[in-house]
């Protein structure tokens, strides 16, 4: 169900070629939890951006957004070590409830269940920037793109 060929947070047509090529791509790749809040912001994005096509009227458009966004809670549910318990567990259960909710909105065109799965992602989010900004005071929490380039220079 996921494309392997494409990046989930880069834009629809982006391949891993396109990515890799990027300046920040070698520091955001390199570090999981810089990666980790890119699919986060990506996937809520995803989120915002049906909503307006949904105002729009942009059917397709919104379907495809979604997708995308579901595309994404897979894929981190996918990377959970299982082997670390109870947390695990419990974020597989959150992945796959947004997963649903995403399905949910994109089949009956349910804004509450969209705005509902962004708001688990952005809650999600914010506790992992508060983690991952915890381990390294020197992150600049919602510029990562400055902070990969930092990591290239030094």
């Amino acid at each position: 169900m996921v494309n392997e060929d494409l990046y989930p947070y880069s834009g629809d047509n982006t391949t891993v070629a396109d990515v890799e090529d990027m300046p920040w791509a070698p520091a955001v790749l390199a570090d999981k939890g810089l990666f980790l809040l890119l699919l986060y912001g990506k996937a809520i994005s995803c989120m915002d951006e049906a909503m307006l096509l949904i105002e729009q009227g942009d059917m397709v458009g919104k379907g495809g957004r979604l997708i995308h966004a579901q595309e994404i809670v897979l894929q981190l549910s996918d990377a959970l070590d299982k082997s670390t318990g109870a947390i695990a567990e419990n974020l597989e259960r959150l992945y796959l409830y947004v997963y649903r909710r995403l399905i949910e909105g994109n089949v009956r065109l349910d804004r509450n269940a969209i705005l509902e799965a962004k708001g688990i992602m952005s809650d999600l989010y914010e506790a992992w920037q508060a983690i991952i900004v915890g381990q390294d005071s020197s992150r600049p929490g919602d510029n990562w793109e400055a902070h990969a380039m930092n990591r290239l220079r030094g």
